[in-house]
């Protein structure tokens, strides 16, 4: 990712951006601490051009950790789609099925 690149988490009614390469990679390790003990992330399909990307996956785990704690299971598919300049992320948008998440876990809608 360039320095200055761009992270938009898209769930639902709830958009969130994050501005620069060290607030995304700070924000990608603390998953674990905020979300669930056992998150997995898999790639389940990829197509790329020069300019841009899609990335469909699999994301499931626990919600043991963090504020919402319930211990229930939650397997869920998603997709990134981003731009890409000299190889690099420029600017990437997470489309999160975040209604499953919470039917799953059974959080208040």
């Amino acid at each position: 990712m360039v320095e200055d690149g761009v992270y938009v988490h898209s769930g639902g009614s709830q958009r969130s951006t994050l501005r620069g390469r060290d607030a995304v990679a700070a924000w990608v390790s603390a998953l674990n601490e905020m979300w669930s003990s056992d998150y997995a992330l898999e790639q389940t399909f990829a197509f790329a051009t020069d300019q841009a990307f899609v990335i469909e996956y699999a994301e499931s785990g626990t919600a043991d950790l963090g504020p919402n704690a319930l211990d229930r299971s939650f397997s869920l598919h998603n997709v990134f789609v981003g731009e890409l300049q000299d190889g690099r992320i420029t600017r990437i948008t997470d489309y999160a099925d975040m209604l499953a998440y919470k039917e799953q876990v059974e959080l208040d809608q």
